[in-house]
């Protein structure tokens, strides 16, 4: 007998202790569901509210004392009103998945719960987006016992989300109409972010890095100035000049993206066209110095060079002298040239007076025709001319037919035997164009940059004035000259602004 109750005492001592553990787990079981910041509750395989955290609580005004034990979804209302709450469903039939999609703006599995977002009106009346995860519960044997459910209303951040994306293609919206290439480069070199204006001109880099996308290169450059923005952290400005022959002036600023990653932001600023502005302002300042000192010295040189000239001639004259007249004929020639140079270089002045009259170009290059078709066959050259209909404009006669002649001789002596030089007249973009083609060798790179300076000349006779005296004429016609040039001749461009 008392053996029969020592035994009886045993197993209701290990019964109780079994009892407080299994109650003690259930409490630390509820503590950790409390402690969950979203709304989260679990239910049984019949269905009934095993648990519901104080989350829960706080969003639906329903206390778990009121709603533990009860099944038939009658938790579900705060959330889906009259709906059942088919994602905590589906934890039990999986195979439904493809008829309640339409409930949902997506379901799908994520390491074996279902997660999904659904639209549905809150307690207030109001549009609400829910964020909702469902688990199974496993004894075990592996059998489904139930399943515990998350419920966060994620409307305000979705709403956040979309006002932010909002915002971000209004940036992009911005940069893609910046006339400068903007560009967001990470530290292996691939490209964020490239605006229009980048992609009109080096094309989409379709994950290339710059190195690949522009110089078509495996490594990256040495010496890249980006790369020394990664290792400072600080602003860097460069000039880079294009592989499509443009110059830009560079800013990269380092640039830190939502996620912390840091990474490079470039503005490219296209200073081509103004580098080209200040090397003709500085051409045209030379030429006017040049043109000033000229004017300045002209009268003083003239007349000591008169005199000298005309007592050559008086001396020649004499028949004591007859055995060195040669001599003084050579003289008064050297004279008469340099007295020709100097009447070139006052071509160059700044001040000089011209007097513009409505003119048509087109008759002015056909009046020079006969005298330059002349010219071309002497040496078994060839014109073509290609004039395009073209409204009057104000220009010097005088001066005019000087800068054609002086290109047009240029154009010559430029080609050899059989070579054709074309004179075209047109009109691009709202300008008039005279244009001089040869079929020359072309003109070295490194002599460009020269082209225009007084007494800088390629041939082995001659003054080197005649390009400067065609760029002072432009310039006192309010007009441009470019230059095109390659292996296969060069075309000098004159582009006059059209009469207002």
């Amino acid at each position: 007998m008392n053996r029969t109750i020592n035994h009886f005492n045993i197993m209701s001592t290990k019964w109780r202790k079994i009892e407080e553990a299994l109650n003690n787990f259930k409490q630390c079981q509820s503590d950790i569901i409390n402690f969950l910041p979203d709304a989260t509750f679990v239910i049984d395989r019949e269905g009934k509210v095993i648990a519901w955290n104080q989350a829960i609580e706080e969003m639906t005004g329903i206390m778990a004392q009121d709603i533990l034990g009860k099944g038939n979804y009658e938790y579900a209302i705060p959330f889906y009103g009259k709906r059942k709450p088919i994602l905590i469903d589906l934890v039990f039939t999986p195979n439904k998945e493809k008829e309640v999609q339409k409930d949902y703006l997506f379901i799908k599995k994520d390491r074996g719960a279902l997660v999904a977002e659904t639209p549905l009106l809150n307690m207030n009346g109001k549009k609400a987006i829910l964020w909702t995860k469902a688990t199974p519960l496993y004894d075990s044997h592996g059998q489904i016992i139930g399943a515990i459910e998350s419920i966060r209303d994620i409307t305000e951040l979705r709403k956040a989300e979309q006002a932010l994306e909002a915002e971000r293609q209004r940036l992009y919206a911005v940069l893609n109409e910046l006339p400068a290439m903007v560009i967001l480069l990470a530290r292996d070199y691939s490209f964020r972010f490239v605006n229009r204006f980048f992609q009109e001109r080096y094309g989409n880099p379709e994950r290339k890095t710059c190195y690949e996308l522009m110089y078509h290169r495996q490594t990256p450059c040495e010496n890249c100035p980006s790369s020394k923005v990664f290792q400072t952290q600080k602003p860097e400005e460069w000039t880079w000049n294009s592989p499509d022959e443009r110059t830009y002036t560079i800013y990269d600023y380092p640039f830190i993206d939502v996620d912390g990653t840091l990474l490079v932001l470039e503005m490219g600023i296209d200073i081509t066209e103004r580098k080209k502005l200040e090397q003709e302002i500085l051409r045209l300042d030379r030429l006017n110095l040049i043109g000033e000192m000229a004017a300045g010295l002209a009268h003083e040189i003239r007349n000591p060079m008169t005199t000298v000239r005309d007592f050559l001639q008086m001396l020649s004259n004499k028949k004591s002298q007859a055995e060195y007249r040669p001599y003084y004929n050579l003289m008064i020639e050297e004279l008469d040239q340099a007295n020709k140079i100097i009447s070139e270089f006052l071509s160059l002045a700044k001040n000089k007076v011209v007097h513009l009259q409505a003119q048509d170009l087109n008759e002015i290059v056909m009046s020079l025709y006969p005298l330059i078709k002349a010219d071309a066959l002497l040496t078994d050259k060839y014109i073509q001319l290609d004039l395009g209909k073209i409204p009057v404009l104000n220009l010097d006669l005088k001066e005019i037919r000087q800068l054609i002649l002086n290109l047009v001789r240029n154009g010559l002596e430029a080609m050899s035997p059989g070579g054709v030089l074309t004179i075209s007249t047109f009109i691009d973009d709202e300008a008039v164009v005279l244009s001089v083609k040869d079929q020359g060798k072309g003109i070295e790179p490194e002599l460009l940059e020269k082209l225009g300076t007084p007494f800088f000349t390629t041939k082995d006779t001659g003054t080197g004035l005649g390009l400067p005296i065609c760029y002072s004429i432009a310039a006192r016609h309010n007009a441009k000259i470019t230059v095109d040039t390659d292996s296969t001749g060069t075309c000098f461009y004159v582009r006059f602004k059209q009469r207002v």
